[in-house]
């Protein structure tokens, strides 16, 4: 791996930011946030595009003729499914990086 690594000619590094909006709808629903804009969601969950086509379906419900959906609910629904999302990306990343596994082998040491 430190190999590969020397051999590339321009590496990056990636940060990985958190946000989570505690609100979507402002201005009496003339802004909406959608995507990324709501919750920045971690590339490891592979989510990003799901939670843009949801925002997509639910937003139609808003916005068709004779709405099914009010934008209080629809706000309601993008923050419910995005903060599940949010935190799962957070427990995967923790999990894969940071904190002990479930099913690492514990190493209890030698007897005494």
């Amino acid at each position: 791996m430190a190999e590969l690594w020397q051999k590339v000619e321009s590496p990056f590094i990636q940060a990985i930011t958190d946000n989570l909006a505690a609100k979507c709808v402002f201005l009496d629903g003339t802004v909406m946030l959608v995507g990324d804009a709501v919750a920045g969601l971690r590339p490891h969950t592979t989510a990003r595009t799901n939670q843009a086509a949801l925002h997509v379906l639910l937003s139609k419900k808003v916005f068709e003729k004779g709405p099914t959906t009010s934008v209080g609910e629809w706000e309601q629904k993008i923050l419910e499914w995005s903060t599940i999302a949010h935190a799962v990306g957070i427990k995967l990343g923790n999990l894969s990086q940071c904190d002990e596994h479930p099913m690492a082998e514990k190493d209890e040491g030698p007897e005494i």
